[in-house]
């Protein structure tokens, strides 16, 4: 579920303009994913690597990097949080 609602979060965040709050929710569904042992589906890739791709654009590789690292390093409750807020806000989802 964390992983999913990162993902949702990052999406409408990236379509928003926010790249670097996406950015900080792909991080944490990466993180997320390795925690499990989950490799990206192959019908992710594409999209993954379009947006990868968009946001180095947007951001540059070193503030990239740095906020995906942001995001991998949050503890669960706190990327759940952000994640159902970038939903509420870009997405039209109510957090819990």
């Amino acid at each position: 579920m964390l992983r999913i609602s990162c993902r949702c979060g990052a999406a409408g965040a990236e379509a928003h303009g926010d790249a670097p709050q996406a950015a900080r929710l792909y991080g944490a569904a990466d993180a997320g994913r390795a925690a499990l042992g989950s490799p990206l589906l192959p019908e992710e890739r594409a999209r993954r690597a379009r947006m990868d791709a968009m946001l180095l654009e947007r951001l540059g590789e070193g503030p990239l990097a740095r906020a995906a690292e942001g995001g991998g390093a949050l503890e669960i409750p706190e990327a759940s949080r952000e994640a159902l807020a970038a939903l509420a806000v870009f997405g039209g989802a109510k957090p819990a």
